[in-house]
């Protein structure tokens, strides 16, 4: 069906097929519905789909297919922490090195957009957002061991741009105290 374009009638049998006791078919067949809708960029129903298959059927080998999969929906709703929760949950408790191995890919690719999404909140001044972007960002690479290569460059970054939003924050307080005293001062 869906190969002769019939997105609807394949989208109600993977329904179908979602709602039948066996775990591995109702599994598979509501992962095939998610990546269907994320595939025609319906990312908030993909999103939707896989948690189901997440609660459903945790015990399914498809659950950690569901949770990479959920993750890049994440990314694309622009959930740039709830992507990278779900990658590491793929990297540290997977099995499969194949799987694990893509998470971690997508987890380096989705730390960058958020470190750099935190730079510029940095460099248009708003350093209290900025802090909490590096600052959550912070706790997810250091909430438990990660395999990444990169971690540690990955936390270097981290500190270092915090290490910017105290400098800037100190700053604007230098600059204020600097004026508040310059007023006071032509009283």
């Amino acid at each position: 069906l869906h190969r002769k374009g019939d997105r609807d009638g394949s989208a109600a049998v993977l329904d179908e097929l979602g709602q039948l006791p066996d775990v591995d078919v109702g599994a598979v067949a509501l992962f095939l519905k998610s990546l269907l809708a994320f595939e025609t960029r319906e990312f908030a129903l993909a999103r939707d789909s896989l948690v189901d298959l997440v609660s459903t059927f945790p015990d399914s080998e498809w659950v950690w297919h569901g949770h990479l999969l959920l993750g890049r929906c994440a990314h694309e709703l622009g959930d740039l922490h709830g992507a990278l929760k779900e990658f590491k949950s793929v990297v540290n408790q997977c099995s499969k090195p194949s799987l694990r191995e893509e998470a971690m890919m997508d987890m380096e690719a989705a730390t960058h957009l958020y470190i750099a999404s935190g730079e510029q909140l940095l460099a248009a001044g708003q350093t209290g957002d900025a802090r909490d972007v590096f600052l959550k960002l912070k706790a997810i690479w250091t909430e438990e061991t990660s395999e990444s290569l990169y971690q540690g460059l990955w936390l270097a970054a981290v500190e270092q741009n915090l290490s910017k939003c105290q400098h800037q924050t100190e700053a604007a307080l230098h600059q204020r105290t600097k004026t508040t005293h310059q007023v006071g001062t032509l009283r």
